[in-house]
């Protein structure tokens, strides 16, 4: 039980996803992922859709070892959640405590990646908070803080540059990691993390063909297995819907979403969760701030 509490409720944390998705609207990238119309592909075009925007291309760049990846995604997040867990003992001993949490959290992000080099915007307004036991075992602390993060990276001659700005503020240099860029929380440098290790992994299911079924309703292509969405899965192993949409002979958009409404051996939880990533491949091009 632990587990699955805390699988679903690291996604909060971590990866940035969306809540409530039965009542969306406006025009982000969650909208504009579900409007967007898949075609039906053979493996062959899946398999060279996938591979086009793998991560993999973007580091080989820094070894020389592949051409440079060009493309930007949009994506939008928004994260709406409520957990509360009652007591658990055996005689004397707690083995679970009570407590409760709650997240209210929207993202909004955009990468580009081209000339060897990636441009990423973040606006984001999130609030956590909850008991000091449920915080604790998701390893974080309350949160309410809202802002923007620019970030861009530029791979060279083996060596990795990296420069950041908080809320439209001074440019930073910053060497190996943005653990030391100030004035945002550590929680929101997670979100940032998660966007670009979620791009990546959108990659790793080039060779999934088989577990996807396209769908005429869903405008693409569905994996089978709603109970386990894989690698990669951006909601957890907790039930929904994850579906790429191809147009064109390119990927076009990828959505994952799920909804949660259970109370199981004294845990509630309340809400939903999921990810839409909108797509434009090829004619992007990145210019690094004068620093």
């Amino acid at each position: 039980m632990k587990k699955v509490f805390v699988g679903m409720a690291g996604v909060a944390l971590t990866v940035a996803m969306t809540m409530g998705l039965a009542g969306c609207g406006g025009n982000g990238a969650i909208a504009q992922a579900r409007n967007i119309h898949g075609e039906e592909v053979s493996e062959e075009q899946w398999i060279t859709a996938l591979t086009e925007v793998s991560d993999a291309e973007i580091v080989g760049i820094a070894e020389g070892e592949a051409a440079a990846a060009n493309f930007s995604v949009s994506c939008e997040m928004d994260v709406d959640m409520d957990v509360t867990v009652e007591e658990q003992r055996v005689g004397d001993t707690v083995i679970i405590e009570g407590g409760s949490m709650s997240v209210d959290m929207n993202i909004s992000a955009t990468v580009i990646t081209a000339d060897h080099k990636t441009h990423i915007t973040m606006t984001y307004d999130m609030k956590m908070d909850g008991s000091e036991a449920m915080l604790e075992d998701l390893g974080g602390t309350a949160v309410d803080q809202s802002g923007s993060v620019e970030v861009y990276t530029s791979y060279e001659n083996g060596q990795i540059a990296l420069y950041a700005r908080v809320n439209e503020g001074a440019w930073n240099t910053l060497s190996g990691s943005l653990g030391s860029l100030e004035g945002v929380a550590d929680s929101v440098l997670q979100q940032l993390d998660a966007i670009t290790e979620a791009l990546g992994e959108i990659s790793v299911y080039a060779s999934r063909f088989g577990d996807f079924t396209y769908s005429a309703e869903d405008k693409g292509h569905v994996y089978n297995n709603e109970s386990d969405m894989g690698v990669g899965s951006v909601v957890g192993d907790v039930g929904g819907k994850l579906i790429i949409k191809i147009k064109d002979g390119k990927l076009a958009a990828v959505l994952q979403e799920a909804s949660l409404d259970a109370n199981v051996s004294g845990m509630t939880m309340a809400g939903s969760a999921g990810m839409g990533l909108v797509y434009t491949v090829g004619g992007q091009s990145v210019t690094l701030p004068a620093v």
